[in-house]
């Protein structure tokens, strides 16, 4: 057996016709696509008078099937979001948490650059160079007040598209 694709997302969406198409997906790539018709052993459940079942009830079931199925697919379907901690970001942003999260991107950005820049310095490469003395440390801080542009929101006031734009202050001390 050829070894399966991992995969922590499925949609189903109405095709046309009757025929629901379900969608996995490793974060945001596309990974394949199943039609309903397509699928042996599967089929739309059925309700009665008393309890109709709805065309939302229908594409639940078949998301369902598919998840439990992956297999029969060549997909493994795992959900858990196996990003460390720091590098989970909420689905959704309003303003406050949009201000809160663009900072700790900003200041992870930051904070890799220098920190390249000071190895360089501690290795003595800038410093042969005479482009810094030797024992010279770069630091940083970046302000709690940034400049936020809003581009576009989406009808519930979640940002859709925003910028940031933080004061950042680098500092180069020469201790010799």
């Amino acid at each position: 057996m050829s070894e399966l694709i991992r995969s922590n997302k499925v949609t189903a969406f109405w095709q046309g016709e009757g025929v629901a198409k379900g969608v996995f997906y490793k974060t945001h790539n596309k990974i394949k696509e199943v039609l309903s018709d397509e699928v042996e052993g599967f089929t739309f459940p059925e309700g009665d008078e008393e309890n109709p079942t709805t065309a939302q009830d229908k594409l639940a079931a078949f998301k369902n099937y598919l998840m439990i199925n992956a297999t029969q697919f060549g997909i493994e379907y795992d959900p858990v979001d196996r990003r460390a901690d720091e590098f989970k970001f909420p689905n959704k942003y309003n303003e406050e948490t949009f201000k809160e999260y663009s900072k700790t991107m900003a200041e992870r950005s930051i904070a890799a650059v220098l920190e390249k820049i000071q190895k360089n310095v501690i290795d003595g490469s800038l410093v042969k160079q005479d482009l810094l003395v030797d024992g010279t440390e770069i630091t940083f801080a970046v302000g709690d007040t940034p400049e936020i542009s809003i581009g576009e929101s989406y009808n519930n006031g979640n940002i859709k598209y925003a910028e940031a734009t933080y004061p950042v202050a680098i500092t180069v001390t020469v201790r010799q």
